[in-house]
């Protein structure tokens, strides 16, 4: 699949001086609201380099996948990232639950409300899950790597779940796995 970014690479304007501006990576992390979660820092991302989306519980939901084909095809990022962490609030509770919460914080029935919160039973699952969701739409090229990742908010490191082959992410920070 031919992208934007390679066509950009390739194609100078005629009578143009300049060369284009060299590649350098620019990274979609889809991670918690939780603000305890710093991934920049646990993955060694320049903030100039990186579009955080963030929701409760990280997930990939189909609006997350909106926002990275924006990222992708106008913000030119080359590589997405999911990050779930550990001591979630989302992976504390199923769906019931969280309506029950909102219900009674509300006063109302929220019964009604078709909301999936797509809880988080196996952390690990639900990072490989979300990787899996971000590869499948074809709105994305398949060539993106994507990567998905534990944060451990009492050490704040990452613990690698799944490490796509062509990451650069992975040969610029240590990651354990």
């Amino acid at each position: 699949m031919i992208s934007a970014d390679s066509l950009r690479r390739l194609y100078r304007a005629p009578g143009s001086a300049q060369p284009p501006a060299p590649e350098r990576p620019r990274f979609a992390v889809v991670t918690c609201m939780d603000p305890r979660v710093d991934v920049a820092k646990a993955l060694s991302i320049p903030a100039s380099d990186l579009y955080l989306l963030r929701n409760a519980g990280g997930r990939v939901s189909p609006d997350t996948i909106r926002s990275l084909v924006v990222a992708w095809s106008e913000a030119d990022v080359t590589e997405v990232i999911v990050v779930h962490h550990t001591d979630c609030r989302v992976a504390a509770f199923g769906n019931g639950e969280l309506r029950a919460h909102a219900a009674a914080k509300l006063g109302a029935d929220v019964s009604a409300v078709a909301i999936d919160f797509d809880p988080i039973g196996d952390l690990r699952g639900s990072v490989a899950e979300d990787v899996e969701r971000v590869r499948r739409p074809r709105s994305l090229p398949p060539d993106l790597p994507v990567s998905g990742f534990v944060y451990d908010v009492e050490t704040a490191t990452v613990d690698a779940v799944i490490v796509d082959p062509f990451s650069v992410l992975a040969t610029r920070t240590r990651i354990r796995s």
